[in-house]
C-alpha cells in the first residue's frame, strides 16, 4: 500500500510514511502520516480515500506539526 503514497509534500520523504486509524465513536477513521516530519492528511473514513486525499493533496489540507 506504501507504494500508492506519494512523497511528503513538506520534507519530500516516500520511505516514512504510514496510514495510520483511530476509532472514535464507533467508527474507523483513516489518515497518511510522514513520521519524518509529522505531516499528517485529511482525516478519511475509508482508508481509500485518506490515501487518495494525501495524494491529491493540496498543501493547506495537510497538517505539518514538525
Amino acid at each position: 500500500m506504501k507504494a500508492e503514497l506519494l512523497p511528503c509534500p513538506f520534507c519530500g520523504s516516500d520511505l516514512n510514511l504510514n496510514i495510520d486509524n483511530f476509532r472514535q465513536e464507533g467508527h474507523w477513521w483513516h489518515y497518511v502520516e510522514c513520521v519524518r516530519c509529522q505531516a499528517t492528511g485529511p482525516v478519511k473514513h475509508l482508508k481509500r480515500d485518506a490515501i487518495g486525499a494525501w495524494n491529491r493533496r493540496n498543501n493547506d489540507e495537510c497538517e505539518h506539526r514538525g
